[in-house]
């Protein structure tokens, strides 16, 4: 079954309250939560940590990562820890960024993106 990708891409409130609907209409369907920086920078990981607590499906956190390879190899592994499903590296960051990437992503999947519409 194909799965929805819900973008939250609104105060932490409401986005909890889109989910909790969602929830009760969709309850069985394979949604994806994304969630960007405005619900991040907000809540951080705690917002990740009561949708997984609370609702069975996946979450997606699209921060774009983009810096030296050591610092995103650092954010990807700290993104890992906190059960996240997916994310995105901005793969102008070059091979090696990619690479440490990859090389701590466990079980994360990693989406790339390549330019950001807005240029």
């Amino acid at each position: 079954m194909a799965k929805i990708c819900i973008a939250l891409d609104v105060p932490w409130e409401k986005a909890l309250r889109i989910v909790k609907d969602l929830y009760n209409s969709f309850e069985s369907y394979p949604l994806i939560l994304k969630i960007g920086h405005k619900i991040y920078l907000e809540r951080g990981g705690k917002a990740v940590r009561e949708l997984k607590e609370n609702f069975p499906y996946e979450v997606f956190l699209d921060l774009k990562l983009h810096d030296i390879p050591s610092v995103v190899g650092l954010a990807v592994d700290k993104i890992r820890d906190l059960g996240i499903d997916y994310t995105t590296i901005h793969l102008l960051g070059g091979e090696r960024m990619i690479q440490e990437a990859v090389k701590v992503k466990g079980n994360l999947k990693l989406l790339g993106d390549t330019i950001l519409t807005s240029h």
